[in-house]
């Protein structure tokens, strides 16, 4: 086996580990034995993938439904000029019909596929994907437009889901070439970020970027933990918004969340906050609370 990150746990003697360089996708055991291995390296319409990963950011796990499974993709750079127009966004691996077929849905045009070739930040066309329990759902970090997908890969609806704390998403084309520049680029610029849905609540809940300045700071580890500044966009189940708020500074790691019947918890354990401990891996709930209008 190459190297991994992330997993998915469907149950005690079926864990999907997918591997970080090739298309092939481990099932163990809980005692770590291989069972079999998935390979998934081209598509029904002979088209080359892409090793993924299952991520808390960007939050794109795997998901099994009905014998499927949905495997989240890059943009394909063997694809020449074409790369944001052919690239698919997500794959269905049907274990029943022994089948990989693409979505229909493309990555957003906001980077060129020339520009891609270049030199980018190296997340211009990373997402989030979530599926309510109808559709899967992404929330691309530059563009502020939600896309929903029916589980055959149809394109169903973009909603425009605009943060009042972003005026413009980051189009600037120039890439710094010092590697901390680089980090710290990504700290500050305003963007969009993961997407979760709540199902106890029937709400989604979309991390926001705003534009921050940093001077001097361990941006490596702001980056990892999701940023020092950061807001919530609250959206019910037509994704219409029913509110949008904005945090504290330097107080949660807006990667590392989870929830749960009684509510959303976003972890504490910030190395900036001033209760933050090395010893501790901290969380506080937060409860959806109907405001009048």
């Amino acid at each position: 086996m190459s190297n991994f990150v992330g997993y998915y746990i469907y149950s005690d003697d079926e864990i999907y580990i997918p591997e970080g360089m090739r298309n092939t996708i481990n099932v163990i055991d809980k005692d770590g034995k291989i069972h079999r291995k998935i390979v998934y390296d081209k598509t029904t319409q002979g088209k080359s993938t892409i090793p993924f990963n299952c991520l808390s950011f960007p939050y794109t796990p795997i998901y099994m439904i009905n014998g499927k499974m949905y495997l989240p993709q890059s943009p394909n750079m063997g694809l020449g000029d074409r790369i944001v127009e052919d690239s698919p966004v997500t794959l269905i691996l049907d274990s029943i019909k022994h089948s990989l077929t693409e979505f229909e849905l493309r990555f957003p045009k906001v980077r060129s596929s020339v520009e891609l070739r270049g030199n980018t930040l190296g997340i211009e066309m990373s997402y989030s994907q979530v599926y309510d329990g109808k559709n899967f759902i992404y929330s691309f970090f530059f563009d502020e437009n939600l896309y929903i997908v029916s589980p055959d890969g149809k394109v169903r609806n973009q909603v425009k889901t605009r943060s009042k704390y972003v005026d413009e998403i980051y189009n600037e084309k120039k890439v710094p070439g010092d590697i901390t520049e680089l980090v710290r680029t990504l700290c500050t610029i305003p963007m969009y970020g993961n997407l979760i849905y709540d199902k106890y609540r029937d709400v989604y809940y979309r991390f926001v970027y705003p534009e921050t300045k940093l001077e001097n700071d361990n941006y490596m580890d702001i980056w990892q933990l999701g940023r020092t500044k950061f807001s919530i966009l609250i959206l019910d189940k037509n994704f219409e918004i029913l509110g949008e708020t904005l945090f504290p500074e330097n107080i949660y790691a807006s990667n590392l969340f989870f929830i749960r019947k009684d509510g959303l918890y976003i972890s504490t354990s910030f190395f900036k906050n001033p209760t933050f401990s090395d010893d501790k891996l901290c969380f506080r709930r937060f409860d959806l609370i109907q405001t009048k209008k």
